[in-house]
């Protein structure tokens, strides 16, 4: 959720002549969601000039490099403050985590390992490293 609107980028769908159009429509609903995510910004900024205080991207680390995808979409359209990476509860170890901060340098802020708001925890990144060679 982004200031109470959840947005979601979806992947990057490869362009087909026979899907042309749905991929037009997908663009530009994407680029919808972008503009209005910055919106957003200016209207809070608006009311209140030093917010938004924090700007938090959730990723499903299930989705691998599509998680690098989004972060760079959502950093052309805004600064972000931190991620929250969650569905590491499941088979997936969350890799991309380490290629993300190294790309875009945003510090991961919490992690989710199960389906409730009490699942969230705060990253702690030398529990992660560890996991990684569990």
């Amino acid at each position: 959720k982004v200031f109470g609107h959840r947005v979601n980028i979806g992947q990057p769908k490869k362009r087909h002549k026979k899907k042309g159009r749905d991929q037009d429509r997908e663009d530009a609903s994407q680029k919808n969601l972008m503009e209005e995510l910055k919106k957003m910004v200016r209207v809070i900024r608006k009311q209140i000039p030093e917010a938004p205080h924090q700007i938090l991207l959730v990723l499903d680390a299930s989705t691998g490099q599509n998680a690098i995808f989004q972060t760079r979409e959502f950093l052309e359209a805004t600064e972000l403050t931190g991620l929250v990476i969650t569905k590491l509860d499941g088979t997936s170890k969350g890799g991309v985590i380490i290629g993300i901060v190294n790309e875009f340098d945003v510090p991961v802020r919490y992690i989710g390992i199960g389906e409730q708001i009490r699942d969230l925890r705060p990253f702690d990144p030398k529990a992660f490293a560890d996991s990684l060679f569990i």
